[in-house]
Parts: structure tokens; C-alpha cells; sequence
């Protein structure tokens, strides 16, 4: 199947740190400045999981996010989903992000990035790579 397995157990939030493992999109938000640097990472997979984190500090987590409101659907070879996150866990603006995604399997399996990152997996966490996601009077 061109779909990984999703992660055993329930569907909806996931605390697992094994989230890089199954198929997923995932967007990380941080405002333009803060220090230490502060940002929230949401991921979001085809089979109903999701992680969302608020960081402070880099791989530092701070508190684990609830979303409002998640659903995914697989159609075919394709699959999408639906997210609600509070208000409160989005940066301030003007704020940065980067958008990745895990697809395929085995000798099959891609990382992609909104904004490239060096190495060969993918890491959420590098900050320097965001772009600039909104600015009043752009």
C-alpha cells in the first residue's frame, strides 16, 4: 500500500514520540522574534491522529495542545484533513512557519518541505528555514 499503517489505538490525539514513523502533514508556527524561541507544531496523519505541541526552547516541549475540531478522510491515493486550533496557541503576528510532509513507504518514502531543510529526514525543528507566513499591508 502507498499509505503507512496508522499507530495503534485510538483515533484522535496522539501523545506517542513515534509520529515519524506513520504518514503525516504538519505545520510549525513561531512568532517573528522570542527568546527563548517559543513556536507550536502540529501534526496531523490520514488515519484520525494528530500531535500538536506548544515548544519553548528548541525539542523542548511545553504543554501538549488540544484541538478543537479534527477529521481526516482518505479518498483513493490521496487523503485530506481538517483542523481546528484554538486562537490562544497561534504566534503572534507577524509570525514565521514551515509546512513538511511524510509520504510513502519503505524505499518509497519522501520528506517534503515547504521551505527546504538540509540533511536527509526531516526536522521540525529548525527554525532558521521558516518563511514568513502573513504581515499586515503585504
Amino acid at each position: 500500500s502507498w499509505l503507512t499503517p496508522g499507530p495503534a489505538g485510538s483515533v484522535g490525539r496522539d501523545s506517542s514520540t513515534g509520529n515519524l514513523c506513520f504518514e503525516s502533514a504538519s505545520v510549525t508556527l513561531r512568532p517573528r522574534n522570542s527568546d527563548p524561541p517559543s513556536y507550536t507544531e502540529i501534526e496531523l496523519g490520514p488515519h484520525g491522529h494528530y500531535l500538536a505541541l506548544r515548544l519553548r526552547g528548541i525539542r523542548q516541549p511545553h504543554r501538549q495542545v488540544f484541538l478543537s475540531h479534527y477529521s481526516a478522510r482518505i479518498d483513493g491515493q490521496r487523503w485530506s484533513a481538517q483542523a481546528r486550533l484554538p486562537w490562544v496557541f497561534l504566534p503572534r503576528q507577524p509570525f514565521l512557519l514551515n509546512a513538511y510532509a511524510i509520504h510513502g513507504v519503505g524505499e518509497h518514502r519522501r520528506y517534503l518541505a515547504m521551505s527546504p531543510v538540509p540533511g536527509d529526514g526531516p526536522d521540525f525543528h529548525r527554525l532558521e528555514y521558516f518563511t514568513r507566513a502573513w504581515e499586515p499591508g503585504i
